[in-house]
């Protein structure tokens, strides 16, 4: 028996959409997405991963003003990840958007296991606050994403409380530092110090720490200077409703242009 059709985005509409951007673009009461790639910082930069990014409107890099109100549920995202590694992505990362049920969680675990050749090549984004304790829904769908292959990936570091017990029994592949934090270093001392803090906080649950919304070349040097080593924003690789591992990034030094990004394992 072959693989179980796939609800919603099949994987194959997905890869006919990953082959034409224009198909990306969708009437205005459908969710769109784009692609942003996690950057390593430094001498040569390389693409770490590339994730999946709900467009706030239709007009983005105009940056015009208008939300589409709707976002793609974390099963399509999950769909369109698993699509992406099939078309050539060494390394898609989705995430678990927030109230996310037990059936769509169950949903996401028997599509990856449906597909065992692709899970090491995933990375599931949650929310920090997200994870509750040990005997919640999240806790326990993430532990078992994890014993499938997939990285784990704790986003919005820093914003909201969490028990470093349940964080450092994940054993998460990376975090990723609240965007907040890190556009206010830099206005003063203080900003600064709660960003170092937070950056020294996250590496000892997580050996891959990621500095977000890094979009002007003086945030790029803050956060090199503060010590990361990884980072995402449109100084380093812009939003792209294309493949960007099929792209020529105009943050990536020429002499890896063409280098696939690397599995979060």
């Amino acid at each position: 028996m072959g693989r179980p059709q796939l609800a919603g985005l099949s994987i194959l509409k997905a890869l006919m959409l990953h082959q034409s951007p224009n198909l990306v673009v969708p009437q205005m009461h459908k969710a769109a997405f784009g692609w942003r790639s996690v950057v390593a910082l430094g001498g040569a930069q390389q693409a770490l991963y590339c994730r999946i990014s709900n467009l706030t409107n239709f007009g983005w890099q105009q940056s015009a003003v208008g939300s589409c109100g709707l976002e793609l549920s974390s099963f399509e995202q999950c769909e369109l990840a698993i699509a992406a590694v099939a078309s050539g992505c060494s390394a898609a990362g989705f995430r678990f958007n927030r109230g996310i049920s037990t059936r769509e969680c169950l949903k996401i675990e028997k599509l990856i296991a449906a597909w065992p050749h692709y899970s090491g090549n995933l990375a599931i984004e949650f929310d920090v606050g997200e994870v509750g304790d040990s005997s919640s829904v999240l806790f326990s769908a993430l532990c078992s994403l994890r014993r499938l292959g997939v990285a784990l990936v704790c986003s919005e570091f820093g914003l909201t409380a969490f028990s470093a017990h349940d964080l450092l029994a994940l054993r998460i592949g990376a975090i990723r530092i609240a965007e907040p934090i890190v556009r206010l270093a830099g206005e003063n001392g203080s900003c600064d110090r709660v960003l170092r803090g937070a950056r020294l906080s996250a590496s000892t649950f997580a050996p891959l720490v990621i500095a977000t919304g890094v979009d002007e070349e003086s945030m790029l040097e803050r956060v090199v200077s503060i010590g990361f080593e990884f980072g995402e924003g449109d100084a380093l690789a812009p939003m792209t409703i294309s493949r960007p591992w099929k792209l020529t990034e105009a943050g990536l030094t020429a002499s890896v242009q063409d280098a696939k990004p690397r599995v979060l394992q």
